[in-house]
């Protein structure tokens, strides 16, 4: 065993330990050249004082150690520091340390556990028994949990890489944290809560970033809470059985993932910010989950792949525009999926998003026929195609309007040519012509008598009507009245049963 300690008067660039017996705290002796023999250990900040630079690696096993506690401050750890087997009645605390490389703490018992400091690199706290973990960390880049018992652990001002909690029991986890690149949460069960749990003086992490969260769990039955989050990635997997878990103001600019997650108690989504970004949902039942206040609308795509969802209470929620499947050409799965999404909307008693859904069940209807394979489909593909284009499918008379206007121009166009006009100079007769396009369009009209007012005439024969533009105004007659019910149709879409 190796330590090393540099402090304002000397450096020792190497001391030895010569034997385990020694070495748990010893390295304290050597910096004072007191042999353990000649003085009773009682704390181990009696040998540490602040501003000392601890340089080597540092091994202390409790099998050699102290039962009364750990309170170091204002500590430098060059090396790696890992304390084991170590029980002590009181607090085990590291006040302000900075630990350039790893510290870890491993079957430990205490009645608290404070870490706080800067430029902490990698803490690793594995099977910790404690009455009140309390954990302030900041600049760190990985945290590791595994195994931990106790009321509470609170971790404040965390900036790292990467955040694990794995197998923990304790009553509730509070992160209250700026940056976090990623966090897992692995079969946790207790109160998990990331961010504010309530408003109070700390509200200036409402800006939290997590890059990605997770939740893989077997049975999540305590409460999860994420609150005021900024989080690139967000996803959820296992069983979950809380009554109360609950996503609120939280902002995901990339992806929510649900995979192989059963809801069987109940999630509650709230004022969830996600423009642009992506939900998907894999092999999971969302059972009863509730969202509120979520911009469906702003999504790039909502993927649904064998999954259940028609069972979500949604309120304030605008129906999302792209839905897919498996994949972009997945339209079966695609129309199954906006199927449930009605059923939802449905049972939620929102009518109107649930309307807004049916054109892209018809379009995905529409892409999935194989328009040459038999005669039903080819003129069921046909139907849809006219329909998309005049009006998208009953919902948008904007089209509707413009294929109006479009198709009477271009046939009252062929109409006035047929009759023998063709472009000039001449605004006043062009103004002329142009006022009998209202009695065009009209499916009623007669073209007798919009014949002779475009030719001066009192009266004409109808024989003396060439067969092109009997043709001509016998297919704009069809055209313009098929768009002219269109139009009726889109303006009636609020109307529908």
């Amino acid at each position: 065993m190796q330590a090393s300690r540099l402090n304002q008067s000397s450096l020792d660039s190497s001391l030895t330990i010569p034997s385990p017996y020694y070495y748990n705290f010893n390295f304290a002796d050597y910096f004072y050249k007191v042999p353990l023999s000649h003085r009773k250990v009682e704390k181990l900040e009696d040998f540490i004082k602040p501003s000392f630079v601890i340089i080597g690696d540092v091994t202390i096993d409790g099998e050699y150690g102290y039962s009364d506690g750990i309170s170091l401050s204002h500590c430098t750890f060059e090396g790696e520091l890992l304390i084991s087997n170590y029980t002590a009645t009181k607090s085990i605390g590291f006040n302000n340390c900075i630990f350039k490389k790893k510290l870890q703490l491993a079957d430990i018992s205490t009645s608290s556990l404070h870490i706080s400091g800067q430029s902490l690199s990698d803490i690793r706290l594995h099977n910790i028994k404690a009455s009140n973990s309390y954990i302030s960390l900041e600049g760190y880049k990985n945290l590791h949990f595994e195994k931990l018992e106790g009321k509470e652990i609170l971790c404040r001002g965390l900036k790292g890489d990467k955040t694990t909690i794995l197998n923990c029991q304790v009553n509730k986890i509070n992160i209250i944290t700026p940056t976090i690149a990623t966090l897992d949460i692995y079969s946790s069960s207790n109160k998990v809560v990331i961010g504010e749990e309530i408003a109070s003086e700390k509200s200036s992490f409402s800006s939290i970033d997590i890059l990605d969260y997770k939740i893989f769990n077997n049975d999540i039955n305590d409460q999860l809470t994420i609150n005021k989050v900024h989080l690139k990635i967000l996803r959820l997997a296992g069983d979950l059985k809380s009554t109360s878990s609950i996503l609120k103001d939280l902002k995901i600019s990339e992806l929510i993932n649900f995979r192989n997650f059963n809801c069987n108690g109940k999630l509650k989504l709230h004022n969830i910010f996600i423009k642009n970004s992506i939900i998907e949902i894999l092999s999971s039942d969302l059972g009863k989950s509730e969202f509120i206040n979520v911009a469906f609308d702003s999504l790039k795509h909502i993927s649904v792949i064998d999954s259940k969802i028609s069972d979500c209470n949604l309120s304030m929620c605008p129906a999302p525009k792209k839905i897919i499947g498996e994949n972009k050409i997945d339209h079966t799965g695609a129309r199954d999926a906006i199927k449930q999404l009605k059923l939802a909307y449905s049972k939620s008693g929102d009518k109107i998003q649930e309307m807004s859904l049916s054109p892209y069940e018809y379009d995905e209807h529409f892409k999935s026929l194989a328009m040459w394979s038999n005669w039903t489909n080819f003129f069921d593909k046909f139907i849809l195609f006219l329909n998309k284009k005049s009006n998208f499918y009953g919902h948008d008379i904007g089209v509707a309007f413009i294929s109006i206007v479009l198709s009477s121009i271009f046939f009252f166009s062929l109409f006035c040519y047929s009759l023998g006009f063709r472009l000039g100079n001449d605004f006043a007769e062009l103004r002329r012509i142009l006022s009998y396009i209202f009695e065009f369009v009209n499916p009623l009209h007669k073209p007798e008598y919009i014949i002779s007012g475009l030719l001066n005439t009192k009266e004409i024969d109808p024989s003396q009507i060439s067969n092109y533009t009997r043709v001509c105004e016998g297919i704009s007659k069809i055209f313009i009245t098929f768009f002219l019910y269109q139009f009726i149709q889109a303006f009636r879409k609020f109307g529908k049963s």
